[in-house]
């Protein structure tokens, strides 16, 4: 026995339509300002959301401007070469491929684990478990 419906013929003296299938395999004009028109919309917040600022950001790091200043001079990489020489930067810098390196490492995907405040011990457990309120503290891994 079959699951779906048996396919149904035109009525007698009536023929169906014919199917319009695009020549080389391209949508016709329609369908595709059709998907033009609905992904215009979140295009457009991902460049004015996302990326934009991304930009301005990387831009005003090549200047000397400060918040606040009315104006700002392109100095390049030095704001880059400041940062290297400062051991502040280094040292968390180092902590956090420390962090990254040990927490790829890490069966089930512990680190995530860790900062959705859920308790796991990766020699013991397999799923996750949520913190309770009971006392327990969620899962930190000391640096």
């Amino acid at each position: 026995m079959a699951d779906h419906a048996p396919a149904t013929a035109a009525p007698p003296g009536q023929q169906t339509a014919p199917r319009n299938e695009p020549s080389g395999g391209k949508a016709p004009l329609r369908d595709r300002l059709t998907g033009i028109a609905l992904a215009s919309p979140a295009t457009a917040l991902m460049l004015a959301l996302l990326i934009g600022p991304t930009l301005a950001v990387g831009f005003l790091s090549l200047t000397d401007w400060g918040f606040g200043a009315r104006s700002f001079a392109f100095i390049g990489l030095d704001n880059y070469a400041e940062m290297t020489g400062d051991p502040v930067f280094r040292r968390s810098l180092i902590n956090t491929l420390v962090y990254v390196g040990v927490g790829s490492c890490r069966e089930g995907g512990g680190n995530l684990k860790a900062a959705c405040g859920f308790r796991f011990n990766p020699a013991t457990d397999s799923d996750l478990k949520p913190a309770s309120h009971s006392g327990t503290k969620p899962a930190t891994i000391p640096i």
